[in-house]
């Protein structure tokens, strides 16, 4: 049975016939015969045989039947006899006709014999066609052991690199890989390779898988991808280098973003750093890939075929891992997409859908830039979709949506209009994403936290890319829900905000007006730390927002009640003007007619609108329009808290229009007004104080008498008040400018009794009212209180001036024994004093202790001496010791005036006793010796007296070399000059002229 010719069980059998390569066989002509035989020249000059193969044959067959013809030209002649033969069997049996067949064994027959005698160079030759020959008939294992002899012999033979494939087909088919896989490889260095080169490559790799040498074959499908693919690619990355320049380093995304344990911030953090690393990187112009629906049917079937082996051998391998070895080592191949698409799909026809996952996500992940990188990343999505896998579904979709965010580095240098599907499925996994997590986050479970913040960052990036997207308002309300679930209330009246004006018209748009208003309040709120400054910079931002709100949704059930409360808000931060602004726009929306409308005010709307209406221009001071609000305010069905608060605001209105007069200096209007607000209120706190204002103010006007009696009107009418002090203060004094002196003491002392002043204002009014009764010459008043004075301990210096003055008072009431107590009391105070005395007190008990001593000096001047002179003088000389010891207890004050009196009255004490000896009685019953005896001895006893007395008085007349200088010094003076003339007398005189100098 005859062998199936071996390129029937090749792939490209019928496009690599035998004899591809292109020879001159059929137009060959008898001339270009080699002979040199004389006796042929005219065959030389023949006609080409150009007409038909058949007429060349038989020339060449009737050539070779002559007698005698050269050997050589009988071995061209054969040979090329034997060519004509092959080329026709071969053409016959390519339309059918077993004829061929004939021609074929003849062919076989003629190369045979030449190959007896051939010469080696020609051998070759006759071997490549003899092997055809045979192939065609079937003897497949004897045409290859031609194309063996031909390589043997000739290496570099023009139909090396064919014989070589042969060969290898051959001994693929025997199952002899080793064999094939040598010769698939010979044909690559072989010359004229260039039409072998990509069925060797194939053949080649499915040898080596077959060998399970699955890395071998990878690289020989890797080198058949390359073969067809890579010339192209890279003329175009040529040209797009030297147009664009080119990435040289791409930040590994995959690295720095998608860590498997990275969180969701850290993927976040890894985009953004990578976008702005590639933001200013010139991209090259991208190739184009390769695309198999470029290649006919035969070429396509053979790549698609390597490409499913491709894939096989990198399954047997480590898969992905490996592929991406593959993609690293051709980072530039224009065909790696066909060979993850591959990979890919023999793993999802096998159900191994982690492993489909990873093949397709490694492309994405080495060239993030890619044009293709967005399909491979949504083929991931699509594995987990198809096999049921939620969480690495999720996860997938979010990748997608990071690396393929619009302003992330994928888009940095292309026109996002150019991928329009990138875009349409990006915004498909935000809503999905954001979607999910938003569900999970209501779920009372301790992930709904973290959900909740994915959640919001998938909505920010869909609001963020597709701000005009028909949705984009629901999204953004969607939002500012889940933000406020969060407590991030501002973020949330953000999104409130971008929903219900940013977006267009929706269905959520007013309600989401107004929930960004009660966003705005629950931010406000929960700011605990912000500054007043922050708070009301905050506050305004929310009645602006509350403002929108009511301007842009006028229908909503809330406008009215957020006007109203923008009207009070605006009132209490005492922005009147907008505040009457807003709450006018409530009174504006009154209802007419018999029912609402939708967004009209309800009663209590247009109650407390002209509250604050009426409230507002009070504060404004336009106390007209004012009163008038609150009359108009009035009017309306109040509850009785508000009616009476009304009425007070009335009589404050009527209160400040007296003050705007006494403003303009119009007393008498201001007066006027501030009575009538008490004659026709009286029971108003205003009343009160527009009573106080008419007297303070007549006060300050000098009108002391309408002043007095205002004051004293509201003591009484307001007894309760607060300002009854001030009152009775005011009064007080106004009595006392007015003249009116006994009732400003009694005011004065009334002030003195109330507890709720301090206790230092009360002791000023008491001894006010002293001086006021002193003033008045009412001298029993002014004692009684200068008693109450006296009593308080508590004011020493009040105390001693309080007894001075009652000791004054006793003097001019001649009641010694009363001055005498009040000097005792002024020594006992001052001796009681625990820090020591001030110099006044001191002044006053020096002189109190003065003239105390007084009678005592009387008292010893009283006791005479009569016989028995020793008990008489006993007597005087302790009346004596008393006066010594009472004018040294005087002088111990320190008091200048005081020393010198007490210095003079002690020597004077000295002098009266010596002049009182000398006076005394004398014993009757003496005889006139003894009575000179007597008198010596009286002398003897008066010198040492009047010596004390002279030291005494010069003591007192030395201060003047002290400054010093007054009556009892000059007393002194006077009595030295009657106890030493001689001396003194001359001194005396010149008294004035020492203290003068001293002076």
């Amino acid at each position: 049975m005859r062998r199936a010719p071996l390129l029937c069980l090749a792939i490209l059998a019928s496009a690599l016939p035998f004899g591809t390569v292109a020879d001159d066989t059929d137009t060959a002509t008898i001339a270009t015969l080699e002979f040199s035989d004389s006796a042929l020249d005219a065959l030389v000059t023949a006609a080409p045989l150009r007409a038909s193969r058949a007429q060349a044959k038989a020339r060449y067959a009737a050539l070779l039947a002559q007698e005698g013809l050269p050997d050589p030209l009988r071995t061209q002649a054969t040979q090329r006899l034997a060519t004509l033969e092959l080329e026709s069997g071969l053409e016959r049996i390519a339309v059918g006709d077993d004829g061929g067949l004939l021609e074929l064994e003849s062919a076989v027959a003629r190369f045979e014999f030449l190959l007896a005698s051939a010469l080696p160079e020609q051998r070759p030759d006759m071997h490549y066609q003899l092997a055809r020959a045979l192939d065609t008939l079937g003897r497949t294992d004897e045409a290859v052991a031609e194309l063996d002899a031909l390589v043997a012999l000739a290496p570099a033979h023009v139909h090396a690199a064919e014989a070589h494939f042969r060969r290898g087909e051959h001994r693929f088919v025997d199952g002899d890989y080793d064999g094939a896989e040598q010769a698939y490889a010979a044909v690559l260095d072989a010359p004229g390779a260039e039409r072998f080169v990509e069925p060797a490559l194939y053949r080649l790799g499915w040898t080596r898988y077959r060998r399970y040498e699955h890395a071998a074959a990878l690289e020989a499908f890797v080198a058949l991808f390359d073969h067809r693919f890579g010339e192209a690619v890279a003329e175009a990355v040529d040209r797009a280098d030297a147009e664009a320049g080119t990435v040289a380093d791409l930040p590994d995304l995959a690295d720095r973003a998608e860590a498997a344990d990275a969180p969701e911030g850290a993927v976040a953090a890894g985009l953004a750093e990578a976008a702005e690393d590639l933001a200013d990187v010139p991209v090259a112009a991208e190739a184009p890939d390769a695309d198999l629906d470029s290649l006919g049917g035969g070429e396509r079937a053979l790549f698609e075929d390597a490409l499913r082996a491709a894939a096989l051998a990198l399954a047997q391998q480590d898969g992905p891992e490996t592929l991406a070895a593959v993609g690293a080592a051709h980072a530039e191949a224009p065909w790696l997409h066909l060979l993850h698409t591959a990979l890919g799909g023999l793993y999802e026809a096998q159900e191994r859908w982690r492993d489909a996952a990873l093949a397709y996500s490694v492309f994405a992940r080495a060239r993030p830039l890619n044009r293709r990188a967005p399909s491979f990343d949504q083929a991931v999505v699509e594995v987990y979709d198809r096999a049921g896998f939620t969480a690495p579904l999720l996860e997938a979709k979010a990748a997608y949506a990071r690396r393929y965010d619009l302003e992330g580095p994928f888009w940095a240098h292309r026109d996002r209009t150019a991928l329009p599907g990138v875009t349409e499925v990006l915004r498909t996994h935000l809503v999905d994403l954001a979607g999910h997590e938003h569900t999970l986050a209501q779920a009372e479970d301790e992930g709904a936290p973290a959900a909740a913040d994915r959640a919001v960052h998938w909505y920010e990036r869909f609001l963020a890319q597709f701000p005009e997207d028909p949705e984009a308002g629901g999204y953004a309300f969607l939002l500012g829900d889940l933000l406020t679930d969060l407590q991030r209330h501002d973020a949330a009246r953000e999104a409130y905000l971008a929903s219900a004006y940013d977006h267009g018209p929706h269905e959520q748009a007013a309600e989401a007006g107004y929930a960004a208003v009660l966003a705005g309040r629950a931010h406000l709120t929960g700011l605990l730390a912000a500054s007043e400054d922050e708070r009301a910079a905050l506050g305004a931002v929310n009645e602006l927002d509350a403002l929108r709100f009511a301007e842009a949704f006028p229908a909503h059930p809330q406008a009215v009640p957020v006007l109203v409360d923008v009207a009070e808000k605006l009132y209490a931060e005492g922005r009147q003007e907008e505040a009457i602004a807003v709450a006018e726009r409530v009174i504006a929306r009154a209802p007419e007619g018999a029912g609402p409308e939708p967004g009209s005010a309800d009663p209590d709307a247009l109650r407390i609108a002209g509250t604050v209406i009426a409230n507002g221009l009070f504060e404004l001071e336009r106390f007209a329009e004012a009163e008038v609000a609150y009359y108009r305010l009035r009017a309306a069905d109040l509850p009785p808290g508000l009616a009476a608060e009304v009425e007070l605001r009335i009589a404050a209105a009527i209160h400040r229009q007296g003050e705007a007069a006494r403003a303009a200096g119009d007393v008498a209007a201001a007066v006027g007004h501030f009575v009538r607000l008490a004659d026709s209120m009286p029971a108003s706190a205003e009343a009160a104080n527009a009573l106080f204002d008419a007297g303070a103010l007549s006060f300050e006007a000098g009108a002391w008498d309408d002043a007095a009696d205002l004051l004293a009107r509201f003591s009484v009418d307001y007894a309760d008040n607060e300002r009854v002090t001030d009152a009775l203060r005011l009064r007080a004094r106004a009595l006392r400018e007015a003249g009116r002196t006994a009732e400003a003491a009694v005011a004065h002392e009334l002030l003195a009794d109330l507890p709720e002043l301090e206790e230092s204002v009360r002791r000023a009014a008491l001894l006010e009212a002293v001086d006021l009764q002193r003033e008045a010459g009412a001298s029993a008043e002014e004692a009684r209180l200068l008693e109450r004075v006296a009593g308080d301990e508590r004011y020493p210096d009040e105390v001693l001036e309080a007894q001075w003055r009652l000791a004054e008072l006793a003097a001019d009431a001649a009641d010694p024994e009363g001055r005498a107590a009040w000097l005792r009391a002024i020594v006992a105070t001052e001796a009681s004093l625990d820090n020591g005395a001030t110099a006044r007190a001191s002044w006053l008990a020096a002189h109190a202790r003065l003239e105390l001593a007084t009678p005592l000096r009387d008292a010893f001047a009283a006791v005479a001496l009569t016989v028995p002179l020793e008990d008489s003088l006993a007597r005087k000389r302790a009346a004596m010791e008393e006066a010594l010891e009472a004018y040294g207890e005087a002088s111990s004050y320190g008091v200048a005036e005081v020393i010198t009196a007490a210095t003079h009255e002690t020597g004077e004490l000295y002098y009266r006793l010596a002049r009182d000896l000398l006076d005394s009685e004398r014993p009757t019953e003496l005889a006139a010796d003894a009575l000179e005896q007597y008198e010596i001895l009286l002398e003897e006893q008066v010198w040492p007296f009047e010596e004390r007395a002279m030291e005494l008085f010069e003591a007192n007349a030395a201060r003047t070399a002290e400054g010093l200088y007054d009556s009892w010094i000059v007393a002194s003076f006077e009595r030295l000059a009657t106890l030493a003339p001689a001396r003194w007398h001359r001194e005396a005189k010149g008294a004035d002229l020492v203290i003068a100098f001293h002076q």
